[in-house]
């Protein structure tokens, strides 16, 4: 019940910011590039499936994000070679 209060004041803080930027990129007439987590996935062949995840980062956790997918990747591929 806590955490979902928690959420729910969470979704209701972005929808803030995402308004506000909204109004200053109307105002500017500058384009904003959506913040909202992307994912693709890439078929290449027959054999190769490829996932491409886009997340808004910080510029300074830049690097220890991407650090701790590579983890997560090289983690999740050890368990599945066995």
């Amino acid at each position: 019940q806590t955490e979902e209060a928690l959420n729910h004041a969470k979704a209701a803080e972005v929808q803030v910011i995402v308004e506000s930027i909204s109004k200053f990129s109307e105002r500017e007439g500058i384009v904003i590039p959506s913040v909202q987590p992307r994912t693709k996935v890439v078929l290449e062949d027959h054999e190769v499936l490829k996932l491409l995840v886009k997340i808004a980062v910080k510029n300074t956790e830049i690097a220890d994000v991407e650090q701790k997918l590579n983890r997560a990747v090289i983690s999740w591929r050890r368990k599945k070679m066995g």
